[in-house]
């Protein structure tokens, strides 16, 4: 008997009867499909749920690929053995992932970045990967699967699922061998967090908690967490990614702080488990094509939602808090980031769990701030979007908002360094993405 196991999952033809066997170490259960109803369905037998792949009468392929002795190769031809071999994961080099909150803002944007295969070529990523979403569509919405389907051209699986209903997150997770979870699903507004700061933490903190005891049971031990620069509070310095500089000032912040404690604690006492840790600074703008981008349900407070609601029609101006602030123009400034460019930055991420950046690793954990290190006015952002785009945008100087802080600006040096991950669409770009997006669903892509 031969065998190749594969993350703990053993693959197994049977030629002395019709049927293919998948036998799950990780879960102790056997599943038999007839291989004359599998060849009825297609020539190249397609099933995406354990990953398989078997090309009909192409058994010269699979014994070249495999390099299959001429004994075993004519003993298989024989019918007479059960041959344990085929893990096509491996023959085409692929690997699933599990990306929570995956329809929305930043989870959509990276599913289509997973499927970039110009991306994948360029950053020497030599894996193909496979996504299954997992999202309760609270705050998107289910009309964003068929779109991310379209633009990557393959099939998606998806479950609506909450985080905190333990019996259907663990669907998944029997369904796939999942290699690695990138979390993003959680609630995010600060305002809402401050009005309802219970909600936050059971959502956030109760729901992740769940997610990690289903890594922990069926063994996926790579874990990328969206986190925030809001754990740093309103720090005027140039904060970087020390225990020092956290000093989160709403629950929002403190419940993605108190993710990282968590997550940091389970890694440090699994030695297989491993964390990564990314601090966005402030992800704004859309996809190229503007099938995809923000659409918040809330009344955003944020800049550029607030912007897209004014052109909308949604409100009548856009309100600029304070110009009396010490910098140039009197306005806050802040790091705006592409979410294209935050969304690849998770593919650069991916290769921390390769051997041989164990290094970056401190107790299972490595920690990195995302932004591109320079920041812009409020004013700055208002004059380039209506520069780039023609247009003219309502706006008036109100009062200074309770708890800005001048300048928000934390250090992204360490991911450059380390990872050679640096962003690199322009300010210029991100106006002319959003507004894209806006001329495409001028009523919001969730109401359409």
């Amino acid at each position: 008997m031969i065998t190749d196991s594969f993350h703990g999952t053993i693959f197994s033809i049977i030629f002395e009867k019709p049927f293919i066997s998948f036998i799950n170490s990780r879960r102790g259960n056997t599943r038999f499909i007839s291989l004359k109803e599998v060849f009825k369905i297609n020539d190249r037998i397609i099933m995406p749920n354990l990953n398989i792949y078997i090309l009909r009468d192409k058994i010269e392929l699979l014994k070249k690929k495999f390099q299959i002795d001429k004994k075993a190769f004519d003993t298989m031809k024989n019918r007479s053995i059960i041959f344990n071999f085929i893990n096509l994961n491996k023959m085409f080099n692929q690997k699933t992932i599990l990306v929570t909150g995956g329809l929305g803002y930043i989870g959509s944007h990276t599913v289509v970045e997973l499927y970039n295969e110009e991306y994948l070529k360029a950053n020497n990523i030599n894996c193909n990967f496979n996504v299954v979403i997992l999202d309760d569509c609270s705050t998107c919405s289910e009309k964003v699967l068929p779109i991310l389907e379209g633009m990557v051209k393959h099939k998606i699986h998806f479950y609506k699922v909450s985080l905190n209903d333990k019996n259907s997150l663990e669907q998944p997770f029997k369904n796939h061998n999942i290699d690695t979870v990138i979390h993003f699903a959680g609630k995010k507004s600060v305002n809402e967090s401050i009005e309802k700061p219970l909600f936050y933490y059971e959502n956030n903190f109760i729901g992740t908690f769940n997610l990690i005891e289903m890594c922990l049971k069926y063994k996926v031990n790579n874990f990328i967490f969206s986190s925030s620069c809001t754990v740093y509070g309103n720090r005027e310095d140039r904060p970087k990614e020390d225990e020092k500089y956290l000093f989160p000032i709403n629950p929002y912040g403190k419940s993605k702080l108190f993710i990282e404690y968590m997550l940091k604690d389970v890694a440090r006492i699994n030695k297989d488990f491993k964390v990564v840790l990314l601090r966005y600074c402030n992800p704004v703008s859309c996809h190229s094509s503007g099938l995809i981008g923000e659409d918040p349900f809330l009344n955003p407070t944020n800049l550029f939602p607030v912007i897209q609601n004014l052109i909308r029609g949604k409100v009548q101006e856009l309100v600029i808090f304070g110009n009396d602030y010490p910098t140039k123009d009197g306005t806050c400034i802040r790091d705006y980031i592409h979410v294209t460019d935050i969304a690849q930055g998770h593919i650069i991420v991916l290769n921390l769990f390769e051997k041989e950046n164990e290094k970056l690793f401190s107790d299972n954990c490595v920690i990195y701030n995302m932004g591109t290190n320079k920041g812009y006015s409020v004013k700055e952002i208002i004059d380039a979007y209506e520069k780039s785009n023609e247009i003219k945008l309502n706006y008036r100087y109100g009062n200074r908002r309770k708890g800005d802080a001048t300048i928000a600006l934390p250090d992204c040096s360490k991911i450059y360094n380390e990872l050679g991950w640096i962003p690199k669409i322009s300010l210029e770009q991100m106006c002319k993405d959003s507004y894209n997006f806006i001329q495409k669903h001028p009523k919001g892509l969730y109401s359409e």
